[in-house]
């Protein structure tokens, strides 16, 4: 049985909510074309970057972005947005293990490694 669109979406609010953080459901009135999900992922830090946002374009399998979505990310990540497009199940994997490992630096970063405040 092929996967779809849904079921990805399903999956990825799944691994992001695994990881203590959220997977918005992220609509713009008047803006067409913007992505799906608007992740939130706390780093469990109390300053410098509290939390990583990224953006969200959730397709089925093999799909394809319409031109007003490429145009819209574009915009987005040429504004310093992370965008990202997931079309299975290994994609969000990929986004997950790179947000894994984002929170990981920065908390070496902030010298925050063995303080418990890392995951």
């Amino acid at each position: 049985m092929e996967r779809t669109e849904k079921d990805i979406e399903r999956y990825l609010c799944k691994r992001v909510k695994a990881l203590g953080g959220k997977a918005y459901k992220f609509v713009s009135p008047g803006n067409a074309g913007v992505p799906d999900r608007l992740v939130v992922v706390p780093t469990g830090l109390e300053s410098l970057v509290t939390a990583i946002y990224l953006l969200v374009e959730v397709k089925k399998p093999g799909g394809c972005l319409r031109p007003q979505q490429r145009m819209k990310i574009k915009e987005l990540c040429d504004m310093g947005a992370d965008c990202r497009i997931v079309d299975c199940y290994e994609r969000v994997d990929k986004v997950i293990m790179e947000l894994e490992t984002a929170v990981v630096a920065i908390s070496v970063l902030a010298g925050d490694v063995g303080n418990g405040r890392c995951i």
